[in-house]
């Protein structure tokens, strides 16, 4: 039988074969035994991982020009900067330039620690504006943490922003503004308010669901103790450095997200303290002011009267400006929460300065903003309707005269909230009044809240009335609207008014009626009082 091949081969024997360590240079050089002197840039190599840098510093001497790579300048740049010869770090960065086609990023880090050793700031700024303009990989952390360095100590503002944009953008790193504001303080540098906007923002962080401006009621989520631990570092910075430099407009969205994220973050008073120091610095502008002054406003008046009088005591003092419409509605809902209306009425007139004072126009004023902001937000609450009724039961017992619009407003706001009942009742109260005029809208509208809920003897009414003054007040006769003809005839017709009925059905189908576009009704100048 013939032997297999696997029968036929010979055994060999294992053999272990003993070498050097492991090297970073295995890829490009092959130890030699331990009885051959290692080469000059091995020996290099081991000298610096065995920090005898004196030695490596002399090995570096013996290495042959073919064999000068990044590595070898890496371990003696390395070996210079650890024995404090900077001017050779420098120089032999300039060499390896010259010389090796790549740098990694640790040779430019030792040429830049060595150059900010030196107090050469300058030259490292350069250096930096030379590699962000050319072809220059993405730099280190470590990189970018002491050019910053340079940067504070020669007050370059403009190239540390380029610097911290280079961060973000070109080596995707998030730079911690605070930790690098508070090294920059610890070392005797001032901070600017335009960067501390910034850190402000940042350590203030995003929050869960970050609310409008408009919005009083704070973030789902409370933030961690260690995101307020951050706001409350960034505001010890803000209390020694506010001073410095001046206001920039760049600056000034940053303070009002910053400051609504503080407040949102239970720390009201500090937000409010930090408004006090800009308001009292020169730099920033007017309408700046009144608009921190104002959007803190519209926070505390909802969960803080006496913070929200404070804010008001500020904004008359240093004569900020007025309250819009708008703002004046949310001071005035927002201290319906916790204020009787009387009391309202007595701190609006106080502080007439900033709310305009308080009267039949403002009085008017509240319904017409107060709609638009329902009808912007919506909010079909108690609140929102106990609101609306207490501005009406005041406004008739203190004698206070409404505008028509005011009017207009408030019966479509209620009639919007689902109060149909109440809105048919204050035209009724309105058309009972002879000093009151309820004018063509005001009808029109009653009539479609009257038919809505079925009461036809109140659509006959009220276009009877409106026909009987039209005819009194113009010596004309009335020419309505198709729609509110259609909303007479259903009336007549569900009354059992035939002739009346047949009337209005001849309007509609006349070809001289159909030309009816209904009267111009003439537009009053906003705030007209009504006698």
């Amino acid at each position: 039988m013939p032997t297999s091949l696997i029968n036929g081969t010979t055994k060999k024997s294992l053999r272990i074969v003993w070498r050097q360590p492991a090297s970073t240079l295995d890829h490009q050089f092959k130890f030699t035994p331990s009885t051959t002197p290692p080469t000059p840039l091995v020996a290099l190599e081991r000298a610096v991982l065995e920090k005898n840098y004196v030695k490596a510093v002399v090995a570096f001497q013996d290495v042959p020009p073919s064999d000068l790579n990044r590595f070898a300048y890496d371990w003696v740049m390395q070996a210079h900067m650890a024995l404090g010869n900077y001017t050779e770090v420098v120089r032999l960065f300039e060499e390896a330039e010259s010389t090796v086609p790549l740098l990694h990023s640790r040779i430019r880090y030792h040429y830049i620690l060595a150059l900010n050793r030196q107090s050469r700031f300058a030259d490292a700024i350069d250096a930096f504006i030379d590699w962000h303009m050319g072809d220059v990989a993405p730099l280190t952390l470590v990189i970018y943490n002491a050019l910053l360095v340079a940067c504070s100590h020669v007050k370059d503002w403009n190239t540390a922003k380029t610097i911290m944009d280079a961060m973000t953008t070109k080596a995707h790193i998030t730079p911690d503004a605070l930790s690098i504001a508070e090294s920059a303080t610890d070392a005797g540098f001032p901070i600017s308010v335009s960067l501390l906007s910034h850190i402000l923002l940042d350590a203030a962080g995003q929050p869960t669901s970050p609310p409008s401006q408009s919005s009083t009621s704070p973030p789902s989520i409370s933030p961690s103790p260690r995101r307020v631990a951050a706001i409350r570092r960034a505001l010890d910075l803000w209390d020694a450095h506010h001073h410095y430099d001046a206001f920039t407009p760049a600056c000034e969205k940053a303070y009002e997200l910053a400051l609504l994220r503080v407040w949102h973050a239970g720390l009201q008073s500090e937000a409010v303290q930090v408004v006090e120091d800009i308001v009292a610095l020169p730099t920033p502008s007017r309408s700046f002011k009144f608009r921190l002054a104002n959007m803190l406003l519209t926070q505390a008046a909802p969960v803080n009267a006496d913070m929200s009088m404070k804010l008001l005591d500020l904004m008359h003092m240093h004569k900020l400006g007025k309250l819009s419409g708008k703002g004046r509605y949310r001071l005035f809902a927002g201290w319906t929460k916790m204020l009787d209306i009387e009391d309202i009425a007595a701190l609006f007139s106080e502080y007439q300065d900033v709310t305009h004072g308080w009267n039949g126009s403002r009085l008017s004023d509240l319904f017409i903003f107060g709609y638009r902001h329902f009808h912007d937000k919506g909010g079909r609450t108690a609140m929102e309707f106990q609101r609306v009724m207490e501005l009406f039961t005041f406004a008739f017992r203190s004698g206070e005269t409404l505008s028509y619009p005011a009017l207009e407003h408030a019966v479509r706001w209620l009639y919007e909230m689902g109060k149909a009942k109440e809105a048919l009742q204050i035209i009724q109260t309105i058309q009972t009044n002879p000093d009151l005029p309820i004018g063509y809208r005001l009808t029109e509208l009653g009539m479609f809240i009257a038919m809505r809920l079925g009461d036809h003897v109140t659509v006959i009414s009220l276009f009877e009335d409106l026909q009987t003054r039209w005819q009194c007040d113009k010596g004309a006769e009335l020419h309505p609207k198709r729609f509110m003809v259609k909303m007479a005839a259903d009336a007549y017709g569900d009354a059992g008014n035939v002739m009346k009925l047949q009337e209005m059905r001849y309007i509609l189908t006349n070809k001289e009626y159909k030309q009816w576009e209904g009267d111009n009704v003439p537009r009053r100048r906003r705030g007209w009082l009504y006698v």
